[in-house]
């Protein structure tokens, strides 16, 4: 709500982190917040970030949520360091544009990548990644996958749009 000030929202999340852990919270999504920090959720598993137009993941402790196995970041364009979510066991990241680096990405046992168009290199990621999808739109320069990197890899999806000609492009 445009009503809570950020301080009554802090507020707001605090509480839900001391009571989370009586009741168990372990899916948690975010949609049209920005948030300058999430108190620690030991319980969480899921948590989704969609919309979040001014976040950044620097102020989030991602590595001290214990349990937190699957992270879905949507429309978040000021997101631009991803290095805290390297062993998130399952990333999705679609239309983030403000990343640009993912070669700290290596320990993601699935991983999805969409429409992030400025992401300039993936050939230092995914090394010990076992299910690797990645959706490009035309507009976007794709730069090759390092195979050396892909020896643990089980599932590779690569999708190419060609928004002009309503076509797409698929490799499996």
């Amino acid at each position: 709500s445009n009503d809570v000030s950020a301080s009554e929202l802090k507020d707001k999340f605090d509480q839900l982190a001391r009571i989370s852990t009586s009741i168990g919270l372990k899916s948690l999504s975010i949609y049209k917040l920005d948030l300058e920090g999430l108190p620690v959720i030991p319980s969480l598993e899921i948590l989704s970030l969609d919309y979040c137009r001014q976040l950044r993941l620097e102020n989030f402790n991602i590595s001290q949520f214990s349990h937190l196995r699957c992270v879905k970041i949507k429309d978040c364009p000021m997101i631009r360091d991803v290095r805290c979510l390297d062993s998130i066991y399952n990333l999705e990241i679609i239309r983030c544009n403000g990343i640009q680096n993912i070669s700290s990405l290596n320990h993601n046992t699935h991983i999805t990548i969409k429409n992030c168009m400025n992401i300039r290199d993936f050939s230092n990621s995914f090394r010990f990644s076992q299910h690797i999808s990645l959706d490009f739109s035309d507009e976007s320069e794709f730069i090759p996958l390092n195979i050396d990197n892909l020896s643990q890899i089980k599932e590779l999806n690569l999708v190419v749009w060609n928004n002009h000609s309503n076509k797409h492009y698929y490799i499996h």
